[in-house]
Order: structure tokens, then C-alpha cells, then sequence
């Protein structure tokens, strides 16, 4: 920021600063913050109205060619390197062609923000801004609650970014939820199950939309509930999702055990409540 990112000197002063910091530091990745192709009028950047005002442009081309020469460094510094670039509110594809993982959500600080993300952040958003499938990498989501509800509101956000395969940047949340889905997480195996988006599937019904995971027998559902009415039950069809004979079933973040009735698991949510419900027929 503040530099004209076109002039190569600086983008050689640049490249310099970083392989020097990583023989000195031996890190093995780069975050970098805020990175958007901002306004500029210096150098061959911007251009002139017939009164004589300058008015810039944004030198997108030349951001991209300082993020093909930093993700060059790294791979031939070290075998497996990690890179991740934030851009919140402001996903410039071009410049995410050498890039690892994405950072986004801080531009939710600047709304009137309680508990309930689905308030500012449609399911159609999501999926066309936030999940990185679209752009081909793993997309971190940053959340910004503040005071009471991080408590309040962190399970119904896990369950929404689970809903599209979205990672949490845990921060201004509750980390203690976080740890709870994390752990549960972990004992499921999700890394190795399958996903089912509730696009592509059949459980979803109305309001209620549901992704699967599932691995080893068992399942992982992150359900969100968007409408403005409370859904008083929830029937899943478990022999839908290859499971064997379920004998319990539980919120992996809150805790709470449901009710199994033949083939179907009931759950209630509230108005704009997620869950992640673990289906584990070993429990």
C-alpha cells in the first residue's frame, strides 16, 4: 500500500525482504494481509481526463506477478509451502492463481452484527464468495463477533460454514465450541469422509438445508434452518446415508442427544439455528 506495485525495483526489494526472512526466520509460509489491487496513479499506473486530473486504476496484473515471484520463492526455498492471502469483501481471481488458502469475513465489522450471520450472509452468497471450491482453494472464514455473542452465536456458525465446507479462522468466537467440534471432528474422521452438499442432495427440505459427511459407518450433518420458523422436527433418512444401525445421536458442539424413531433422527431448531449432529452408531 502506498507503493506503485509496477515498479519492479520495489517488487525486487520486496522478493529480497522475504527470502531473507525466511533463511533467518526458516518459516515455511506466508500470511499476507489486506492484499486487494488498490488505486494508484504512479508510474505507468492511472490515467488523465482532458482537465489534467489524474484518476487511477487498480494495477491488478502486477500485484499477480509479486505473488507468482513470492509463491516461486517458497517452493524453491522449502518442499512444502503454505501461502495464504485475505481478501475480505474483495475475492480477485487473478491474483489467486498462487495462493494456497483464502481468508475472508472482516468486512462483517463494519454491519450491525450479533449472533446471526444469516442475517447479512445468505446461503447464495456463500456459496458465491466464501467456499473456495469456486476458485480452487481452501477458504477460511473469519469470524467477528463481539462480547456475549461469541457465546451465543458460534455453534449456528460453525454449522453454516460446515454447511458449504468452509474452515474457521477461530477468532472473535468462542473457542471452547470450536474445540468441541474440533475434537468431535477428530474422532470422526472427517478429513477422510465423503461430502454431499445439500445441493447435490436430498435431505435438505424447505427452509432446512443439510450437508453430509460420512465415513467408516458413521456421519457428520451440519443443518442450518434459514426460514423464519422455528422447525419443530427433522426427519433424516438414515438408511439414505449408508449408516448401520444408529443407536444414538447427538449436537457435536452443544451436546444435546436426540431421538432415533425406526429410520428417522428428530431434531428441533429455532428460527436461523445451525447444528452439527454426529450420527455414530458406535456411541
Amino acid at each position: 500500500m502506498g507503493v506503485c506495485p509496477s515498479i519492479r525495483d520495489w517488487q525486487d526489494y520486496i522478493l529480497y525482504r522475504i527470502n531473507e526472512m525466511i533463511d533467518r526466520y526458516e518459516v515455511d509460509g506466508i500470511y499476507i494481509d489486506c492484499w486487494g489491487p488498490y488505486p494508484c496513479t504512479v508510474g505507468t499506473c492511472g490515467w488523465q481526463d482532458e482537465g489534467g486530473k489524474m484518476h487511477p486504476t487498480r494495477p491488478i496484473r502486477a500485484y499477480r506477478e509479486i505473488l507468482r515471484r513470492v509463491y516461486t520463492l517458497f517452493y524453491e526455498k522449502r518442499p512444502d509451502p503454505l501461502m495464504m492471502i485475505h481478501m475480505s469483501s474483495q475475492v480477485n481471481i487473478p491474483m489467486l492463481s498462487f495462493n494456497h488458502t483464502l481468508l475472508d469475513g472482516e468486512q462483517f465489522r463494519s454491519v450491525p452484527l450479533q449472533d446471526d450471520y444469516l442475517e447479512f450472509m445468505p446461503p447464495e452468497m456463500v456459496r458465491a464468495e466464501f467456499m473456495g471450491h469456486n476458485y480452487g482453494l481452501v477458504d477460511f472464514f473469519l469470524p467477528e463477533f463481539r462480547g456475549e455473542y461469541g457465546k451465543t452465536g458460534t455453534a449456528t456458525l460453525a454449522a453454516y460454514l460446515m454447511l458449504h465446507d468452509i474452515t474457521a479462522w477461530p477468532i472473535w468466537s468462542d473457542i471452547e465450541q470450536w474445540n468441541r467440534l474440533y475434537e468431535a471432528a477428530d474422532a470422526f474422521g472427517l478429513e477422510n469422509a465423503e461430502f454431499k452438499p445439500y445441493w447435490a442432495g436430498e435431505a435438505s427440505a424447505g427452509p432446512l438445508l443439510v450437508s453430509t459427511y460420512t465415513h467408516n459407518g458413521a456421519a457428520m450433518l451440519a443443518a442450518v434452518n434459514t426460514g423464519d420458523r422455528m422447525v419443530t422436527e427433522f426427519a433424516l433418512d438414515i438408511d439414505a446415508l449408508g449408516l448401520r444401525t444408529v443407536t444414538r445421536a447427538r449436537d457435536a458442539i452443544r451436546g444435546d442427544h436426540f431421538e432415533i424413531r425406526g429410520n428417522s433422527l428428530r431434531v428441533p431448531f429455532e428460527r436461523h439455528q445451525g447444528r452439527v449432529i454426529w450420527v455414530n452408531p458406535n456411541d
